[in-house]
């Protein structure tokens, strides 16, 4: 059948901040209806009015554009989601370095700076921008000599993460958050994420299950219905997590 004669199909609506619609055999749209959930505060503070952040496109008067500076901030800070959540893959390194290459001479990096550090993410740029500067600004490939040991870690991180990030670095990560001393991992942080996961609270709802949000006398209900379902439908998923949460040992 002739690909191009198929319509988008609809992968997931109304179900986070995004719908996900998909054509074969590798196209893929996201159309956000938010850019962060209230859960990651500092950027959805940041970017809840979005608007307010933009400027008139100077050849089309109904189209609005982040300055270049905003722009770049915007990327990381999105990247950072994702890296600091489930990981993001060698795909983000590459467009941090592109960006770099044509954005670099035209930046205002103090703003840019001041803006990174606002929203805690000036080392993490700082890093990712060094790593993808040695890994695609040279012909021959990266060697351990010319990475530091922070750098191998940085760049495996990058490389295990797939497209998507995995749901090992998700668990992994939720779960360091929860760890009050950043040390590894005890035996009580995996009981409160495990707790977390089994009933979780409004706030999640509000992003993950709106209707319960809105009335929270379903909660209990839900609970219930999420622990049948989740069991059921994502058997695999709930073994996989289960697996990394007693392996969980991250500093």
């Amino acid at each position: 059948m002739d690909s191009r004669k198929i319509i988008y199909t609809v992968k997931e609506y109304n179900k986070s901040n995004h719908d996900e619609y998909e054509k074969p055999p590798i196209y893929n749209f996201e159309m956000h209806v938010e850019l962060y959930h209230k859960i990651y505060d500092t950027f959805n503070e940041k970017y809840a009015d979005v608007k307010q952040r933009l400027i008139p496109d100077a050849e089309v008067p109904y189209r609005f554009h982040f300055t270049p500076e905003d722009f770049y901030v915007f990327v990381i800070a999105h990247a950072y989601k994702h890296y600091s959540r489930s990981g993001t893959g060698i795909r983000t390194l590459a467009d941090i370095y592109i960006m770099n290459q044509k954005l670099d001479g035209t930046l205002n990096w103090e703003y840019v700076d001041s803006e990174l550090r606002g929203l805690g993410i000036f080392s993490y740029e700082h890093e990712s921008r060094e790593l993808a500067q040695k890994i695609f600004g040279i012909a021959e490939l990266p060697t351990k000599a010319n990475l530091s040991e922070a750098e191998q870690q940085m760049l495996a991180y990058y490389l295990g993460a797939s497209t998507y990030g995995t749901i090992e670095n998700r668990i992994l990560n939720q779960m360091q958050k929860l760890q009050p001393d950043g040390g590894a991992i005890t035996a009580h942080t995996k009981r409160k994420y495990l707790l977390s996961r089994i009933f979780p609270g409004r706030e999640w709802c509000e992003a993950y299950a709106p209707t319960v949000y809105k009335y929270p006398v379903l909660l209990p209900f839900f609970w219930v219905w999420r622990l049948i379902y989740k069991g059921i439908t994502n058997r695999k998923k709930v073994t996989q997590e289960i697996k990394t949460i007693k392996a969980g040992k991250q500093n």
